[in-house]
């Protein structure tokens, strides 16, 4: 083969491998623009979905704040509602007082006939008669000594047991002996007896106010059963208790605001 002719295969060989060289420096180019806008899509949808995403969760936090502020607003008209009620049975509870008070005035009028020189004389005396009567206690109650009581196994705050306590003519129970505080323990354990785990708590009528614990007629406390380290609440929402738990049967003390049973106590008929 000819000098002139290895010149041309020559240079036809290194044509196509430019040609070739070209291409797949193309085809490079093209993959890598195709990754790109993979890339590019793949961010858009991201930050689309992100979007969506916050829109949902700032429309759920919007629709949960109204249910939370609708909540809110029934919450406070019911205790609005129950300190009315409270305030109404008080009411009541001090008009039947008065009543009471002023039927125990009433007396028996009689007419005692007087004799006097053969001359029958009517004369009208006014004199109060006592009946003696047994004691007794309203249907529901048990009697100790001169009072009455029950316990109602219906869990409430402190302020609306002793509501339901004054409807029954009665007031939520004040301990002033250790007989007395036997009694009612005696009483409690027929419910939750000593072998049972189960902790229960009884409101009765003591709360905290100005510096002190006082009974809720506002008398003194004197006698007193606290379980170790009670009296510890110590603020103006702070009420007093009987409570079972770990078979204590003492008093401890807490929150108005818990719901527990209680104690109602009102004097003999």
């Amino acid at each position: 083969m000819t000098s002139a002719k290895l010149h041309a295969v020559a240079a036809v060989f290194y044509l196509m491998l430019i040609v070739s060289l070209d291409a797949t420096e193309h085809k490079q180019n093209d993959t890598d623009s195709c990754i790109l806008r993979l890339k590019e899509n793949e961010s858009r949808v991201r930050s689309d979905v992100i979007k969506e995403l916050k829109e949902e969760i700032k429309e759920e936090f919007k629709s949960q704040f109204k249910r939370f502020e609708l909540l809110k607003n029934e919450v406070a008209v019911e205790k609005a509602r129950q300190r009315v009620m409270e305030e109404k049975v008080d009411f009541s509870y001090e008009g039947v007082q008065k009543l009471e008070a002023a039927l125990s005035q009433c007396s028996v009028i009689t007419a005692t006939p007087i004799t006097v020189a053969n001359t029958t004389t009517t004369i009208t005396t006014t004199t109060t008669t006592t009946t003696a009567k047994p004691v007794l206690c309203s249907t529901g109650f048990v009697r100790f000594e001169d009072h009455c009581y029950i316990l109602e196994l219906d869990k409430t705050s402190w302020g609306s047991a002793r509501s339901r306590c004054r409807i029954m003519g009665a007031d939520l129970v004040s301990i002033n002996t250790q007989a007395e505080n036997d009694f009612l323990l005696a009483q409690i354990k027929e419910y939750y007896p000593p072998d049972q785990k189960t902790g229960a708590y009884f409101w009765m009528g003591m709360r905290y106010a100005v510096g002190k614990y006082t009974w809720a007629d506002g008398t003194e406390v004197g006698f007193t059963d606290w379980s170790r380290g009670e009296p510890n609440c110590m603020d103006g929402v702070c009420k007093a208790f009987i409570t079972t738990y770990n078979y204590a049967y003492t008093w401890g003390d807490g929150g108005s605001d818990y719901d527990f049973y209680y104690i109602c106590e009102k004097d003999a008929a």
